[in-house]
This record gives C-alpha cells, structure tokens and sequence, in this order.
C-alpha cells in the first residue's frame, strides 16, 4: 500500500479501538433493573459514532444490519428503517451486495480482522470507493455473534495515487523516449536518473551512473573544480550563472574524448535539499554544419570581393544584408553604408521611382528582374549598370530574399546609342538615296513610254526602249528592297493582308519575272493544284518572293535552261516550290544563302551578281506570314530547289469580288486640266507630255511659288506636286491649295522619290489625295485619273501607290 493508504489504514484502527469500547452493550442481556442505565450507555455511544471521522456499522451473523450511524446512512443513502434488519441483497445492487457479503465471509473465517477496498455503486452512476476493515465480535464464550465493519472515503487519495501512477509512467515513458540527454542530480551532484539517451551519448548504463558523482562521469577534468563551487555557491547564496538557460560547454564520454554540447539546467526545489536536472544534446553535427556555413560565407565573400560584378544580398523583406566590396570600392562609399536601402543614395535620382517599383513588384512576386540604371561612382560622375536579381528560396520552398549582381555597362550604353545613331543615319541615307535615284529614273521612265505612246519605232529603237524599260524596272526593284529590308529590321513593315487565291499571287509573280525569263531562253514549266486555294496573306509582297526566287532561278541558269514552279497541299500547308537545272549551290554556302549582303562565290553567279538582299528579304517576309522557306542543292551543276511552306489558307467563299481584268490604258483619256508641279524640268516635261498625248491640258511649274500662281490662274481638275523643291516643299504647297476656295475639290497627288512611311504620313496630313513613289507607275497613275472626272472630286484620299 502506499503512505495515502497506510494513513487511512491507521484512521480506520482509531475507529475500530473506539467501537470496541463501546460495543459490551450490545453484548451484556438488558434486565429491568438495569434498563434505564443500558439506555443511557447506547445514548452516549450514539453520541458518540456520530462524532467519528468515518463510516461504522454493526451485522448479525445472518447479514442483518443492526447498526450504522449517521456517515454510514449517508453513504448507503438509507434511513434506519430501510437500513437495519435488512441485509446487503435487500438493499444493494447485486454486485455490491456479492462483493460486501464475499469480504464478510472472509473476516468471519479468521480470528482477526480484514482490510481491503470496496466500492459502492449507486443507482445514479456515483461510486464509493473506501477503505474497510471488517472483523468478528465475540460473545462472552468466545465465539462470534457479530461482524463490526468500520471504513473511510478514500476516494481523493485513490484518484491522487492514479495521477500519480500516470504521471510517473509519463516521465518514464518522457525519459526512455527522449532525444536529448536527461540527468538529474541531488545537492552533492550524485546522479538520481540517467536516462536512456544520456546511455547512448556518454557510453555509462543507468545502473552505473545513479549513486555516483556527476562530475566524475561527463565533465572533463579542467572544468570539475569549477561545476563544484557553482553547486556550492548555489546552496549557499541562491546565486548561478548556468540555470534556466541554455549553455555551450564541453563534455566528455566514457572512453574519456571531449565533445561540445548544449546544456540547460532547472533546479527542483521540494521540502529539503535541492535537486537539479539537466538536457544536454550533443551538437557536434551542428558545430560542424556551423563551421561548414562559415567557411562557405567566407569562400563566398572572397570569391564575391575578387569577382569583377558588385554583388548584393538581401532578406525577405527587401533589406540589402550583403555587397561585396566591389561595390564599395565602385562607389566610394564606407562600409555597410549601402546596407539596409542605402543603396538607393546611390542611384541617380530621377532613376530612383524607376528601380524603387522594378525592385518592390519582384520581390512582392518571388520573380527575377532587371532594370539599368544610372549609379554614382566614387568620382561624383553617374555611370550606366543592368542590377539583375534571382530568389532565394529555403529547402521547404520559404523565401529567403534575392541574391543579385550590378554590372557596369556605360561603355555598351555608348555603343548602343552609337549603333543606333548609325542605323538612324544609315536609314536617312537609304531614304536619301533611294530619292536621289529615283528622281533621275523619272524622267526616263517618262520617257520610255513617250517613245512608246508615239507607234511602234524601228526593231532597233523598240530593242533600246525595251532595254531601257527592263532596266529602270531593275533599278527600282532594288531600290525598294533596300528599303524594305531596312524596314523589316527596325520593324516597321506591315502586311497588308486580303484573300486572295493562290493563283493570283503566282500569276503576278509570274508576269513580273517573265520578261527576265524570256530574255535569258529558259522555259518555265507551272503545275498549280486543281482545286483553288485560298490564302490570306499581302498579295504584293507573296507575290515579290516568289518573283524573286524566279528571277534568281532565271539568272543563275545557263542559257536554255529549264525552270520549274510547282504548288500543292500539303494538310494544313501550301508548299510552293522554285526549281532548276542551273549552277546549283555549293553545301558550304547553303546554310549562309539567306543572310543579308550574302553572295555565294561562283563564276556564274558573279556574273549575275547584285545586292544580296532578295533572299535575306524573301526569307523575312515568308517568316512575316507565318511560313518557311528553305534552300536545297546536290552542289555545283546540279540545279537549285526553293521551297516554301505557308499556313495561311482561307476558307472559300460563295463568290469573291473580281476585279476588272481589262488592261489601263497608259494614261486616262478623258480630257482634264493638270497641273505637273516638279524642279526637275525634264520629270515635269516629261510627265507633262505623257499626259498631253491621253488628250489632257496639262501645264507645268518648275517651283512651288510659281506653282500657287498657276494655280489660281487655272484652277486646275488635278495637280501633281513633287515634294523636295527648294525654297517651299510641296507639302506646304498642298496645304495653301487646299484652303483656296475651290482647293477643296482639287485632286492632289504627291510624286516623289521619297517613299518611306513617315513620308506617306506627312503627305496625307498635308492633304494629299494619294502619294506616287518616282518613277511613277503610269498604269497606276491612270487608275486615280479614271477615279477623278472632271470638274468633280469623287477620289478616296489615302492611295498608296
């Protein structure tokens, strides 16, 4: 039993010796003479029960009861009616009344008495849980002729013994379990637990580690002297350095080698001495995996300082925690002034909301960034860097801050500005030259088609002009792919696309690079699928690469030679192929053939040689829509193979618009007054003439002044104004056209050599009906003509021809 019980036990034999004194009552035989004393003694002993701690009650051999006082009908929740005279199956539940009868059995077969626990379950669920001790009371002839049964409620004491039993059962299981090491010791330092861990790290079992002194088994030698005076200078003053925080200290193992470990101690304090009891984890691994991380930083900041980038370092809440000294040496600053945001002192100040925002939106996402910016240098100047930054992130996906790096790039800053200074100028030179050739072309074109306009010459003259024609073609094809290519590579080029069927776009083509293929004996073979195709794609510029490919097929082909173009469907694709039996291409040059200015090195080749743009162009403009186009060739004398592939197919509608296919006449004939408006005196006499010869009153000016008189004097149906004249360009001259009373009704066209898109804008904002590019397409001069009767303005402004 435990100390609870041995109490209760003790209170129970006071009871018992105090019953015993008062029971020879119920013993002696009641005469009259002595009635009035026998009551009086059972008085004073009812006075008496009811004053004890307990619980008393008093049976017949037979189990009836014929005693209890007051504690005992309490507890039985009986009055003495129910309760006496009656036995424990009269009163009780069955359990109750087989476990009480059973316990007075056994005091009954023994001379002495019996203790033990009953429990007492009422009707309602509550339970009585008591120490009892039952014993036999004897008759005058030795024999037993009652059963006496005294008991006190242990019920606190037994709960207080089971949370104890739970509790110790936890701290063993807490012990046995623990990771770290749990030692406790009492006020001399001998050890009272050991527990399983503190087995495995220090190499003692438990047996031989309780009883002995702690300092003996785990603290090095150097240290002991100084563990027994903290023990002692604790018990004597209350005063210690190392309780109730952790520690780092040095310990030691049974086989005598030192490890380092962490230590917090909490004193125990009861009735008496103290104790102490002490967690102790090994952290060699840790000091280890320590050791390892500062010689990491340190590896890094060596590399990071000896790296030609400034490199930086940051938490998550956007806070620089880290720049190498090469930041520091950049900007001239003192150490760890850039940390924090005091980089941002650094950065020019009308770049600062720039970076500010980049930074923020970054690290508020966890995505890289770049941004350049302007950063103070230790001279005072402001140089150009690209600060780019990736995320840090923890094994379990935490974010750590950014790691990042700033370069210096001032020097590229200058030569990008300069390469773009220099395509800046390089497109003005196009632009320029492109101008300055076409206005010659002009007039000879004009001319062309005056020799033209006027019957048929002589076969020599006819050979002549017709030379001349194919040529000032030449020219003007090349001048507009230099242009386009120039357009493409800053962007500016777009598609203009429509429906259109396949054979359309390979017909134009086809009417364009026939002359070239006529002239040069080849025979052009065109197999076109029977089904109609459908693209949508810009018909002009479909048209230009396959125009292209022709006529390089028809130049690098020796006379007579053959030239295929075929096209078929291919699923969801249109493969168009251009094919020969000429020069062929080496296989060196096949993977360069498509870059710009490229021109492969062959004998026939040079012979034929030009820019080396058509297929760089080509190229481009399929990738524009969409498409492919690749090179084949077995080698020299074996021909060449273009193919192109598109995706761009259109579904057929019930019917498409069709467009006249008559041929426009040169120029227009219905009778007009024009005014042709040029510096150039041989471009404005030329076109002048052109014009006259379709029936026309046309007049000429040779500035945009002269041109303002003639105008209000003739009140002209058209006029065509050159743009680049001296002294007022024609875009000036339009816009005073235009606000004449009758300018309104004027039609307006722009004929210049300057073809640009910008240069499109400006004329149509200046009031131009349509801009013409030099040397005009007379065809297409016509059709505006045609749209334009005379004395009336019914033209759509904004033609680009």
């Amino acid at each position: 039993m435990t100390a609870l019980a041995h109490a209760a036990r003790k209170a129970v034999t006071r009871m018992r010796e105090r019953l015993a004194r008062a029971l020879p009552a119920f013993r002696r035989p009641r005469q009259p003479e002595t009635e009035a004393a026998i009551r009086e003694s059972e008085e004073r002993f009812s006075r008496f029960m009811r004053h004890l701690p307990g619980r008393a009650w008093i049976k017949d051999l037979e189990g009836r009861y014929v005693y209890a006082n007051d504690a005992a009908r309490k507890t039985f929740r009986k009055s003495r009616a129910e309760l006496y005279g009656k036995t424990d199956d009269e009163i009780f539940p069955a359990a109750t009344a087989l476990q009480f009868k059973a316990n007075d059995l056994r005091a009954l077969s023994g001379d002495s008495r019996i203790e033990t626990i009953e429990r007492l379950l009422h009707e309602d669920g509550v339970v009585h849980a008591s120490l009892v001790r039952k014993f036999p009371i004897f008759g005058p002839d030795g024999r037993a002729t009652l059963i006496g049964g005294i008991a006190i409620d242990v019920r606190d004491r037994l709960r207080t013994e089971e949370e104890l039993k739970e509790s110790e059962a936890r701290k063993a299981a807490m012990l046995a379990t623990a990771l770290d090491c749990i030692i406790t010791i009492d006020h001399r330092g001998t050890v009272v637990e050991f527990n399983p861990a503190a087995e495995r790290t220090f190499g003692y079992r438990r047996d031989d580690a309780v009883g002995r002194e702690m300092c003996e088994l785990i603290i090095p030698s150097a240290l002991r002297d100084s563990h027994r005076r903290g023990i002692a200078r604790y018990l004597e003053t209350g005063e210690a350095t190392l309780l109730n925080r952790r520690v780092e200290l040095t310990a030691m193992r049974s086989d005598g080698s030192e490890f380092p470990a962490e230590l917090a101690i909490t004193p125990i304090t009861l009735d008496g001495p103290p104790m102490f009891t002490g967690y102790l984890r090994d952290i060699t691994e840790k000091k280890r995996a320590e050791q390892a991380l500062q010689d990491s930083e340190a590896h890094f900041r060596n590399m990071a300082d000896s790296a030609p980038a400034m490199l930086w370092v940051t938490d998550p809440a956007g806070r620089c925690i880290y720049l190498s000294q090469q930041w520091y040496e950049y900007t001239g600053s003192a150490p760890g002034a850039g940390l924090g945001f005091g980089w941002v002192d650094y950065v020019r100040e009308d770049d600062r909301r720039n970076v500010e925002s980049v930074f923020v939106q970054a690290n508020d996402r966890r995505h890289p960034f770049s941004v350049d910016y302007r950063l103070r240098t230790r001279e005072g100047d402001y140089r150009w860097v690209v600060d780019a930054g990736l995320p840090r992130f923890e094994a379990n996906g935490g974010f750590k801050g950014y790691v990042g790096c700033v370069i210096d790039v001032h020097d590229r800053k200058d030569y990008e500005q300069a390469l773009k200074e220099a395509d800046r100028r390089k497109d003005e030179f196009l632009a320029t030259l492109a101008h300055e050739l076409r206005n010659p072309l002009a007039p000879i074109r004009n001319a062309v088609q005056l020799v033209r306009l006027k019957g048929p010459p002589e076969p020599e003259l006819q050979w002549a002009r017709d030379v001349m024609d194919r040529q000032v073609d030449h020219l003007t094809r090349l001048i507009d792919d230099l242009l386009d290519v120039s357009r493409i590579t800053r962007g500016n080029l777009e598609l203009r696309t429509q429906r259109v069927t396949l054979a359309e776009v390979i017909q134009s083509a086809v009417e364009t690079s026939r002359p070239l293929i006529e002239q040069c004996g080849h025979e052009l073979i065109v197999r076109l699928p029977r089904e109609t195709l459908y693209l949508e794609v810009d018909t002009m510029r479909l048209a230009q690469v396959f125009s292209n490919l022709l006529s390089n097929a028809a130049k690098y082909t020796e006379q007579g030679g053959h030239i295929w173009l075929t096209a078929e469907r291919e699923g969801g694709e249109i493969v168009v192929r251009v094919r020969d039996d000429g020069v062929g291409i080496p296989p060196e040059t096949l993977s360069r053939l498509f870059e710009l200015f490229f021109q492969a090195d062959s004998s026939l080749e040079r012979s034929h040689s030009g820019l080396g743009i058509g297929l760089s162009l080509a190229r481009r403009l399929i990738e524009l829509h969409g498409g492919s186009i690749e090179a084949r060739s077995e080698g020299i004398g074996h021909g060449s193979e273009f193919v192109v592939r598109l995706s761009n197919l259109a579904e057929p509608h019930s019917a498409l618009p069709q467009e006249s296919t008559a041929k426009h006449p040169a120029v227009a004939p219905a009778v007009r007054c024009i005014l042709v408006v040029d510096d150039n005196r041989d471009s404005a006499d030329s076109l002048a003439e052109l014009l006259r010869l379709a029936g026309n009153e046309v007049h000429t000016a040779y500035d945009s002044f002269e041109a303002l008189q003639r105008a209000e004097q003739l009140r002209p149906d058209v006029a065509l104004l050159d743009i680049g004249m001296p002294q007022m360009n024609g875009c000036e001259a339009a816009r005073r056209l235009r606000r004449l009373p009758w300018g309104g009704n004027l039609l307006l066209i722009a004929v210049t050599g300057w073809g640009q898109e910008q240069d499109r804008r400006r004329t149509e904002e200046a009031g131009f009906d349509a801009h013409l590019v030099k040397p005009v397409d007379h065809a297409a001069l016509a059709r505006l003509l045609e749209e334009r009767p005379p004395g009336g303005r019914s033209f759509s402004r904004g033609s680009r021809i």
